[in-house]
Order: structure tokens, then C-alpha cells, then sequence
């Protein structure tokens, strides 16, 4: 939980574990008299170096990029790429926002970018920024980037999947580790406008957490299911409902150190739920399907 001191929202935390072991945690924080402009949030760092430990002891929370080279906004995890660099998918706000109400926060949010960081996420620093998702001449102009994950390729090629409002997930692709994107495509996954969770596995595949449901209404999250590409991403051979009973679940999950077994939590505004899938269970491909 993240609880700062004062009269301030904070939200979205992540939990995410490093490759030796510790446990970090980044959530955001909207402080309504010092933000620049409605909505405009700071987001925070802390380490957890024991996990394991009989008492947890964190580090400071330390802001994350705090020049603010870009209005930004991030809920998901970031990845290690196989530089060694941490890379933390971002999304970025080049829109103008109307009115001055705090809601939606994601207005104006119209491209996605990076956070990267050279010391296991001790400091962290913008890098380059995507072409305005309008720009790709899929769907209507009335959209927006939200709650963006990623992933890396065999290639070395950073992929970003972005929840967006045109009913199927959009992903953008960089060949030099963030520092430029090119424009958006889709992806066969649908999205009701809602959170996503997508990684690649050690086998090479790519599963994305979501809810299979194409018509961007806040009520229609649900089911939650797994889609599993054989492919890098590129696009998505399976589905499999993991739960059809719970709405608005915004999936997260972590893979076990054993490289198979999947931690998922998710949650429906009232009860959060947790399950424990081994992956090996939903990894086989379709019958018929040639890889």
C-alpha cells in the first residue's frame, strides 16, 4: 500500500521483482496544489532488498524522473531488457485536456514512451516518444493511450501494448531500446477500455491478460481470459477464459521464480481476487496450428 503524508491522491501501485530477488514498488501520487495542470502526477520508487525477511524494510520513496520531461502516466511493470537496462512503459500527454475537472485523467494521454533506468531502478530518465496514436489511421480520433506494457523480441525490438478506446489492443514497436517508436498497429486482442497485463514467457511465448470483450463500455471487462501467441506478439492464436464471473478486473500478474507457475491478481472496484495458473497448463497450441 502506498500512503503518503498530506492532503494527496495516491494510486496505482505496482509491485514488480528484479532479477536478484528484491521486490520494488512505484505507485503515483496527484497533489492538487502543486500539479502544473489537472491530473498531472508524480510517481515514486521504493525497494523492498529482502523479501523474504521476517520484517520488510523499504527504501525512501524516491520520485522517478523528476525533471519531467513528459507529462506521464504508467500503472504497469517495467521490463529488463537483455542490455541490462530496466525499461518502464510510460504513456505521454500531447493532448489538450478540457475543462478543469480531475476525470478522466487519461485525456489527452495520445502517444506512449519510456522510462529507463542504467541502475536497477535507482534513477530513472525519459527517453523518445511515439507518434500520436490518432496519427495511425486505424479507428476514430476520439481516442486515447492508457496503462501501456511491454515486452522484448529475440531481435532486441521493444514492443508496447496501450489500452486505447477502439476495442482492440494497439501496439507500437522500438528498435533501439525507447528511444523511437513507430506508428501504431493492431492486435488481435480485444479490450473494453480496460487494464492489461502482457509478458513473454522463457519458452519464448507471449501471453496477454484481458478481458475478450471488443465494445469499449466500462461494464463489459469481463471475462477474464489469457491469450498466448506463438509468435513474439505479433498475434494471438488462443484464448482461454480464466474467470467469467467478476467485472472491471484489471489483471496483474508475476511469474514464479520456477518459470511456469503465474501469480494473478485482479479485482472488481469492491473484492480483489487472487489465483495461482501454471502456465504449462494453457501453453500448447491449437490443434491444426503451424508455428
Amino acid at each position: 500500500m502506498a500512503d503518503p503524508p498530506g492532503p494527496v491522491r495516491a494510486a496505482d501501485p505496482v509491485l514488480w521483482r528484479d532479477e536478484k530477488g528484491a521486490v520494488h514498488l512505484t505507485y503515483g501520487v496527484w497533489d492538487p496544489a502543486k500539479s502544473r495542470q489537472v491530473g498531472e502526477w508524480a510517481f515514486f520508487h521504493c525497494t523492498c532488498v529482502d523479501p523474504k525477511g521476517k520484517e520488510l524494510r523499504w527504501t525512501e520513496p524516491v520520485e522517478m524522473a523528476p525533471d519531467r520531461k513528459y507529462d506521464v502516466f504508467f500503472n504497469n511493470k517495467p521490463i529488463r531488457l537483455a542490455s541490462g537496462i530496466w525499461l518502464m512503459p510510460v504513456v505521454v500527454r500531447n493532448g489538450k485536456q478540457p475543462g478543469t475537472k480531475p476525470i478522466p485523467y487519461h485525456w489527452g494521454f495520445e502517444s506512449v514512451g519510456a522510462l529507463i533506468s542504467n541502475d536497477g531502478g535507482t534513477s530513472w530518465k525519459a527517453v523518445g516518444v511515439s507518434p500520436r496514436i490518432s496519427n495511425s489511421g486505424y479507428g476514430n480520433k476520439d481516442t486515447f493511450c492508457w496503462e501501456a506494457g511491454a515486452f522484448q523480441r529475440k531481435n532486441g525490438t521493444v514492443v508496447i501494448f496501450v489500452r486505447n478506446s477502439w476495442g482492440l489492443i494497439q501496439a507500437t514497436e522500438s528498435r533501439d531500446e525507447g528511444r523511437t517508436w513507430n506508428d501504431f498497429e493492431p492486435v488481435n486482442v480485444p479490450n473494453p477500455t480496460a487494464r492489461i497485463h502482457v509478458r513473454k514467457l522463457p519458452g519464448g511465448e507471449v501471453i496477454c491478460l484481458s478481458n475478450p470483450n471488443s465494445r469499449p463500455v466500462f461494464e463489459n471487462r469481463s471475462p477474464l481470459a489469457i491469450f498466448v501467441s506463438y509468435d513474439e506478439g505479433v498475434s494471438f492464436a488462443k484464448i482461454v477464459i480464466l474467470d467469467v464471473n467478476a467485472k472491471v478486473m484489471y489483471p496483474d500478474a508475476e511469474l514464479d521464480e520456477d518459470g511456469h507457475t503465474l501469480h494473478l491478481h485482479y479485482e472488481s472496484r469492491k473484492e480483489g481476487y487472487y489465483a495461482k495458473l501454471d502456465v504449462r497448463e494453457v501453453l500448447a497450441p491449437p490443434r491444426g496450428y503451424k508455428r
